[in-house]
């Protein structure tokens, strides 16, 4: 694999990233800010604008981007809010339970609920405005525990960049990805053995995962936490759906994420601030 610099250190700040989402050649960040990043695919241009119209004790958490550049965020875990490209806050559904997280589902959000029980699912997708709709993701399902922290541990979802329909999600604490457009008759459960090796975080082993259009699947793997206790992704590699390992590199400087990715390339968020592309044949 080939790295290549597409900007310079520091074109995006060390604020703490809280969501992530990409759609129509962009990909848009939420910081801890609050602030709004939009990165684009073909220009490689970088702006960001504060959010503006939160209330007291709202803290937005995951981000959603739907076609036509809808953004949905999570201001409370029992609240949704649309936001404005220039960081707006235009709109407020009050949901029908806590939610952790929202991650982009096609043309419908994915949500993230509390465990209620082993073997329940754990995520829910469906239209922003009609909670009613919602229906629930397969694959991704509650695990055991013993104490509510551990429940807690145990079940935290995370979800990376998909195509069209399709989302990859894996829980924190495994090296098991799920890739589903929802249905049962198109979801895929693979264990990737590859994030194991090298130099690996095991507690956290997948970082962040991107699709592509032909079957090809972006894996960063996470790095060991440096001295400052920061973590990032250390080892990015290339994968078949099947979880079949088709090269890998590990990256210095390390990455925050992926911003978008194709079948022969991927852009990366690194720890410095700067946009990498990694090419593979």
């Amino acid at each position: 694999m080939q790295v290549r610099v597409l900007s310079s250190s520091g074109a995006i700040g060390q604020d703490v990233i809280v969501g992530r989402a990409h759609c129509s050649g962009e990909t848009w960040l939420l910081t801890d800010q609050p602030s709004l990043t939009r990165v684009s695919a073909d220009s490689l241009t970088v702006s960001s604008v504060p959010l503006r119209g939160l209330r007291d004790g709202e803290k937005p958490w995951g981000l959603a981007c739907l076609p036509e550049s809808a953004l949905w965020t999570l201001v409370t875990p029992q609240a949704l809010a649309r936001l404005t490209s220039d960081g707006r806050v235009v709109e407020r559904i009050r949901l029908d339970r806590p939610r952790l997280g929202i991650y982009t589902a096609g043309e419908r959000i994915l949500l993230q609920q509390a465990p209620t029980g082993i073997g329940r699912s754990l995520l829910a997708a469906g239209p922003p405005g009609k909670l009613s709709a919602f229906v629930f993701w397969p694959a991704l399902v509650g695990q055991p525990a013993t104490t509510l922290d551990q429940e807690l541990r145990a079940n935290l979802v995370n979800c990376g960049i998909g195509v069209a329909a399709y989302v990859p999600c894996w829980l924190a604490g495994q090296p098991r990805l799920a890739i589903s457009d929802g249905t049962a008759a198109h979801t895929t459960l693979q264990e990737l053995s590859f994030v194991r090796a090298g130099p690996v975080d095991l507690a956290a082993p997948i970082w962040d995962v991107a699709l592509t259009g032909s079957s090809r699947v972006w894996v960063l793997a996470s790095a060991r936490a440096g001295s400052e206790g920061r973590r990032a992704g250390g080892r990015l590699t290339k994968s078949t759906r099947r979880g079949a390992d088709e090269g890998f590199i590990d990256l210095n400087p390390s990455a925050r994420l992926i911003l978008w990715a194709a079948d022969d390339r991927c852009v990366l968020l690194a720890a410095t601030g700067q946009l990498l592309e990694i090419s593979a044949p």
